[in-house]
């Protein structure tokens, strides 16, 4: 993102080291929406819970402290505005740190699969 940003220079480089901050104010204020939900409450009433791998996380090595509220996505909002106001589209920005977050995945799996197939060779050829 901020290399983006840099590219098209101008207002935007006011909004350097912040999207990802606005980013994560955005989906904590989609989350307290989604809990608001007659539909979260009937899940809630029913045993559902956020995801507690997440809990689990954060009590290993979190540290309480406010970071995040209810009236910070107004300005998350204002920030994303002015980004694509500017030209940078925070879509296509996800969609490029996906598209390389997956390839990096593959090629690690594919790496953990040549490994597993040279040990069965060798396995196999220790049993010959």
């Amino acid at each position: 993102m901020d290399d983006r940003i840099s590219r098209h220079g101008g207002a935007l480089t006011a909004l350097r080291c912040k999207v990802a901050l606005a980013s994560a104010h955005l989906a904590y204020a989609a989350f307290l929406d989604m809990a608001r939900t007659d539909r979260w409450r009937a899940l809630e009433a029913k045993g559902a819970k956020p995801p507690p791998a997440t809990l689990w996380l954060f009590e290993d090595h979190g540290r309480v402290s406010r970071t995040l509220g209810e009236d910070d996505a107004a300005e998350a909002r204002r920030l994303m505005k002015a980004l694509a106001d500017g030209g940078i589209d925070f879509a296509d920005v996800n969609h490029t740190l996906e598209d390389a977050g997956i390839e990096k995945f593959i090629k690690s799996f594919d790496s953990l699969l040549d490994v597993i197939a040279s040990r069965r060779r060798a396995l196999w050829a220790g049993l010959d």
